[in-house]
């Protein structure tokens, strides 16, 4: 009889020890495995959103230039293939009297993360800028639509000459800033460099007891549209709003003196909430 016992529950206490054993071995490799830092990639550990879209949200090709690249990005690499369909418009440019209209699928090999297309210019002797529209959609893999995917492409008329201005009238600084960015603007962006020559003077601000005086040149690269300089404030106390002249002259490039060429810059003093 107690063979027999010893033979009913010797198969339950081996089952007993066998699942605790289990049970250990798996708490036991959960905290060795919790310990492994996850691998990053697209996949485990990572965000696996992967967007298309344009380089940028304006393009620019002069008129003589006779074709302009368009780059397309994906903002990781796949392992899988990615599509995605391009297409031109009619902005204030016309197809085909002034450009070639262009549609197609972009292809993105896995690992690949930009691709490009072509948009042809006739050369119909502008007098002006022109734009093109652009527009990405229907992505397939395992992507989807980023932003941009509307832009613009410029087609900058050789002999068209854009205006130089400061991009306000009036610019303003606290006393306690330390100094201002004085903003200068050009109407459209240009094909060649462009520069302009700007001057800092009192108004009822005192050089330079209440700030550094500021003169040189600005320039701008072919496409850009804007430029800075700096004005040095010093704080020595203000009471009451303080103000600098700020002047433009002699534009180069092609460029012309737009409106304003010459703008106000108000110290004011700390505490004082600015218009900009």
């Amino acid at each position: 009889m107690i063979r027999r016992l010893r033979g009913t529950w010797q198969w339950p206490v081996c089952l007993c020890c066998i699942s605790l054993g289990l049970a250990l071995l798996y708490l036991s490799n959960y905290n060795v495995l919790a310990q492994i830092p996850p691998v990053y990639g697209y996949g485990y550990g990572y965000d696996n959103s992967l967007t298309v879209q344009f380089s940028a949200s304006e393009y620019y090709v002069a008129e003589d230039g006779g074709t302009a690249t368009i780059l397309v990005t994906l903002s990781a690499p796949s392992s899988q293939t990615v599509t995605v369909d391009y297409s031109t418009s009619d902005g204030t440019a016309t197809a085909p009297t002034d450009y070639l209209p262009a549609s197609g699928t972009l292809t993105f090999a896995p690992g690949q993360t930009s691709a490009s297309f072509q948009v042809t210019i006739n050369n119909a002797g502008f007098s002006q800028n022109l734009y093109v529209n652009l527009t990405l959609g229907n992505v397939t893999g395992d992507a989807e639509l980023g932003e941009p995917f509307l832009a613009e492409l410029t087609i900058v008329a050789p002999n068209y000459a854009p205006s130089v201005q400061f991009q306000f009238s009036n610019f303003y600084v606290s006393e306690d800033d330390g100094s201002a960015t004085v903003t200068v603007t050009l109407s459209d962006a240009c094909s060649q460099p462009v520069s302009v020559a700007y001057n800092t003077g009192d108004g009822t601000a005192t050089a330079p007891t209440d700030y550094l005086p500021a003169s040189g040149t600005l320039r701008f690269s072919p496409n850009q549209t804007s430029a800075t300089f700096q004005v040095t404030i010093n704080n020595v106390g203000f009471s009451q709003n303080l103000t600098v002249n700020l002047a433009l002259s002699n534009p180069a490039g092609g460029a012309t003196m737009g409106s304003p060429p010459a703008a106000v810059l108000t110290i004011t003093p700390p505490d004082t909430t600015c218009p900009n």
